[in-house]
């Protein structure tokens, strides 16, 4: 009987090792005899008609269909299998921990690599995930913002809209903790926040986003890239209720004492900065950017003018502007098509 317990085995090994996970699984798990249910490893198990093995040899077998069914992809399968390891050979949750990390990572990979992600998959790799992390003081900051930006990727490619907004939550979430902890490196501290900011606007919580850029805003005001995502988060704001004001707020920054520049401000500035003795191709970058998007709340602000002369005469004026800004780039240029595309839309629209 052993010979043949040691043959299934033998034969699962070398399926696995050709990369065929679902043959491997079956020599384990297919009748007759089904191996995983005909063993026992202590001898006051309760089948005592299963057959009693060495501990060595459980391992093995168990190993061969864990690592099986978590190539499939099949999160719950890989769980359960070292969870009935764990009471077979009496294991403590920290001895499961590698096995729990190497089937989010798995699971993870393959929503990435997925070209439509399925919820049932997402909300496997999401329980595992969220059970890592139920003790986050024993998991290392390392691993939690590479679970971090893994759900942000994760997010990026979903196309369904409520695993991109949830995958953004939990990456914001994972990213925050990080930060908070004792230790976390000063020179990686503001890009990790400004991640969390766009995460958090990618989850819907945008004046969460804002609020917090006003704080970091009220200690270094002229950091360009906090000011850039100030503005974009002011811009979805207004894009999403559609308020005159909110656009306004996106252009010229918040009334009152706020430190946001929005678009007007970041516009001038940068354009000071590209031209003196210190101007990079970054400021290049950015004030395309930020050009391009005070053009596109303009539009958007003269678009929801009510009165139908005034609203053309505001269109003609952006549609204007905008025409002068094209006439100075270079065709080649990755933001000269946005640019042209945003001007045959104004056009198009009066």
């Amino acid at each position: 009987v052993i010979g043949n317990l040691e043959a299934r085995l033998a034969l699962a090994q070398l399926e696995l090792i050709s990369a065929s996970p679902e043959k491997a699984e079956a020599w384990l798990t297919d009748d007759p005899p089904a191996l995983l249910s005909s063993i026992r490893v202590r001898e006051d198990d309760d089948n005592e008609s299963a057959l009693l093995v060495d501990e060595a040899m459980v391992r093995q077998i168990y190993d061969v269909l864990f690592h099986a069914l978590n190539q499939q992809g099949d999160v719950d399968g890989a769980t359960q299998a070292i969870e009935d390891l764990a009471v077979l050979v009496g294991d403590s949750s920290e001895d499961l921990a590698a096995q729990r990390m190497s089937i989010l990572k798995t699971a993870i990979e393959n929503l990435k690599q997925s070209e439509n992600i399925e919820e049932t998959d997402f909300v496997a790799a999401k329980k595992m995930s969220n059970e890592i992390t139920s003790d986050a003081s024993t998991v290392p900051t390392s691993t939690i913002l590479w679970l971090g930006e893994s759900w942000a990727q994760v997010g990026e490619r979903a196309e369904n809209n409520e695993i991109a907004k949830e995958s953004a939550r939990m990456a914001a979430e994972l990213y925050g903790d990080a930060i908070l902890r004792d230790g976390f490196p000063r020179n990686s501290l503001q890009t990790a926040q400004l991640r969390r900011i766009e995460l958090l606007r990618r989850s819907g919580e945008v004046m969460q986003s804002i609020k917090q850029i006003e704080d970091m805003l009220a200690d270094e005001p002229n950091v360009f890239a906090l000011q850039i995502a100030a503005a974009q988060s002011l811009e979805q704001v207004a894009v999403e209720y559609k308020r005159p004001s909110d656009l306004l707020a996106a252009i010229d920054g918040p009334s009152g004492f706020s430190p946001i520049w929005g678009w007007g401000k970041l516009v001038t500035t940068l354009h000071a900065s590209l031209y003196s003795a210190g101007g990079t191709p970054r400021h290049a970058e950015q004030l395309a950017l930020a050009q391009y998007h005070l053009f596109r709340c303009r539009y958007q602000l003269a678009s929801q003018i009510k009165d139908p002369r005034e609203r053309m005469q505001q269109l003609a004026d952006v549609e204007r502007a905008l025409s002068k800004r094209i006439a100075t780039m270079d065709k080649k240029n990755d933001w000269y098509r946005k640019y042209a595309a945003l001007y045959d839309q104004i056009s198009g629209r009066k």
